[in-house]
C-alpha cells in the first residue's frame, strides 16, 4: 500500500504489472504475498490494508495468481490476543485458521486448477513449541508453512521487544525443514 514500509507501494505494484504485460511475462505471476506487519495496531489501517489488498489480488487472480498465503502470526490463542489486538477484534484466530484451511482445500480437488495455501507465523514471538505446533498444524491440514523471526522495528509498538535467540530459533527451524 501507499504507506508501505517493505515491499511495493501500490504505484510500483501497477508499475511492476504493466512492465511483466508489456514483456509477455505476466503468465508468470503465481503468488501475492500480502503481509501488512505484525506490529499495526490501529484498526482502519488493517482495514483500509485489506480493502487495497483485496483489490489488488482479485486483479491478479485474473491473470492465474493461484498462491494465497495468510499471515496469522500467532498460533497460541492467549498470546494471539496479547500480540494482534486489532486481528483478535476483527477476525480473531479461529477465521484466519479456517481461511488457510480453506484454501488448502481447493488443492485437493475442490477446484479445477493447481492451488497453494501458506500459513505464516513469526517465530520468536511465542514459545517455539507453540510455533511447531503451528508448523505441524498448517501442513496437516495440506498448507505450506513460512515462517518468518521476529525483529522490532523502530518507531511500533514492539520498537522495545527482544528478538529471539538464535538458539530458541532452531528447533522451529528443524522443524520447518523436516
Amino acid at each position: 500500500g501507499e504507506d508501505a514500509k517493505f515491499g511495493l507501494r501500490m504505484s510500483e505494484i501497477i508499475a511492476a504489472i504493466d512492465l511483466l504485460e508489456e514483456s509477455g511475462l505476466i503468465d508468470q505471476v503465481k503468488l501475492l504475498h500480502f503481509h501488512i506487519g505484525s506490529q499495526i495496531t490501529k484498526i482502519d489501517k488493517i482495514k483500509t490494508a485489506l480493502i487495497e489488498g483485496t483489490r489488488v489480488y482479485a486483479e491478479m487472480r485474473k491473470m492465474g495468481v493461484n498462491r494465497v498465503s495468510f499471515c496469522f502470526e500467532i498460533f497460541d490463542p492467549a498470546k494471539f490476543v496479547e500480540v494482534c489486538p486489532g486481528k483478535h477484534r476483527q477476525y480473531g484466530l479461529p477465521r484466519y485458521l479456517e481461511a488457510v484451511e480453506y484454501c488448502a482445500s481447493l488443492s485437493r480437488g475442490l477446484s479445477a486448477e493447481p492451488w497453494v495455501s501458506n500459513g505464516e507465523i513469526i517465530a520468536g514471538l511465542e514459545p517455539p513449541e507453540s510455533s511447531i505446533k503451528a508448523i505441524d498444524w498448517i501442513t496437516s491440514v495440506g498448507a505450506i508453512p513460512t515462517v518468518c523471526v521476529f525483529r522490532p522495528l523502530s518507531g511500533t509498538d514492539m520498537e522495545e521487544v527482544d528478538p529471539p535467540d538464535t538458539e530458541a530459533m532452531v528447533p522451529v527451524f528443524r522443524r520447518l525443514y523436516e
